[in-house]
């Protein structure tokens, strides 16, 4: 007999895909026997296919997606009577009432944007309530890769990366804040490197500028594997509002996010070592020094990580300090700013 099939429709960039991780959690539990097909970032879903998150992965530029926006719409073959299909697309009513026709026994149909406070991973879960999936365990969400305390050096020095870049310069600390941090780090005899994707020369520049100097070390990988592996080799990461940042809190790796202009309540990057700092314009570098020197020391104690379950938003503290709002949901309490 042939396996229930259920895809997903999730395009979007590196970022959007790491967001779904839990709504595809979610569906597994659901439909533990069936082939979890995501059709998306080829290159960001087979990360998550690597981690036995989703079966199948396809990409959105695909030839079979290209079908679904002809008119009137239509669905290939290999789509044909699902279990579930799964569209989060802006405009997707078309879309669903394709693969109605194609046979599919439900349909889940939604904007993939959230609304105003609401967190975009719990905004996607939620639109999958009329399936009345089962609850999550009591433990972390599902992460790619779990680092453990044998990892930690166990030397008051720590391996630090800083991300200066992201998909937009809006949402980048400046590069003033960036380049003071690196030789704050830098003095306190850190191992400093600077992360640089595709779209990040003119930030790690201007950061160079900063600095003062040539930079320690850049990191230059080239595919989303390569990128996954630079970042599992330190022991901290500080980035902005991006999907890099996304990834490196879903690793496990200790990661301080930084925030301005978007709202952490709705993007702040989730796994169990995580710390959002954001600040009324953005976060101050003593603000940013602080969040970061305390999961170092973390580091150095050779503590492992709390797998803390994510609060709700209404649970959601902060402290104030020098200006800036520390969320420290996910550090342990001996650490947590004061």
């Amino acid at each position: 007999m042939a396996r229930r099939r259920v895809v997903v429709l999730r395009p979007g960039a590196l970022g959007d895909t790491i967001v779904t991780l839990d709504s595809l959690a979610a569906l597994r539990r659901g439909f533990p026997d069936a082939v979890l097909e995501l059709v998306g970032n080829r290159e960001a879903g087979t990360l998550l296919q690597e981690a036995r998150v989703v079966d199948i992965v396809r990409s959105f530029d695909g030839p079979e997606v290209a079908s679904l926006f002809l008119q009137p719409p239509t669905v290939p073959a290999v789509w044909g009577k699902l279990e579930l299909a799964v569209i989060w697309l802006r405009a997707g009513a078309r879309v669903a009432d394709a693969f109605v026709a194609a046979g599919a026994r439900r349909i889940i149909c939604a904007s993939p944007e959230p609304p105003l406070a609401i967190h975009v991973s719990d905004h996607l879960v939620a639109t999958l309530a009329p399936l009345d999936l089962p609850a999550p365990a009591p433990a972390a969400p599902a992460l790619l890769l779990h680092r453990n305390s044998e990892e930690a050096s166990g030397e008051p020095a720590a391996r630090i990366l800083l991300h200066p870049g992201s998909g937009s310069d809006r949402k980048n600390w400046p590069a003033a804040a960036f380049g003071a941090l690196a030789r704050r780090l830098f003095e306190a005899g850190h191992s400093v490197a600077f992360l640089r994707g595709p779209a990040d020369g003119a930030s790690v520049a201007a950061v160079q500028t900063a600095f003062g100097e040539s930079l320690p070390v850049t990191r230059d990988p080239l595919s989303l594997r390569e990128l996954r592996a630079v970042i599992a080799a330190y022991d901290v990461y500080v980035g902005n509002d991006s999907g890099v940042t996304q990834l490196s809190a879903r690793l496990g790796v200790p990661t301080v996010a930084v925030f301005g202009p978007t709202d952490p309540r709705q993007w702040a990057p989730r796994g169990p070592r995580v710390a959002v700092v954001a600040g009324r314009a953005w976060p101050t570098v003593g603000g940013v020094w602080d969040v970061v020197q305390r999961l170092v020391d973390e580091c150095s104690a050779g503590m492992p990580g709390r797998a803390l379950q994510e609060k709700g938003r209404d649970e959601q503290r902060g402290e104030e300090q020098d200006g800036d709002s520390v969320d420290h949901q996910h550090l342990p309490k001996k650490h947590l700013p004061v």
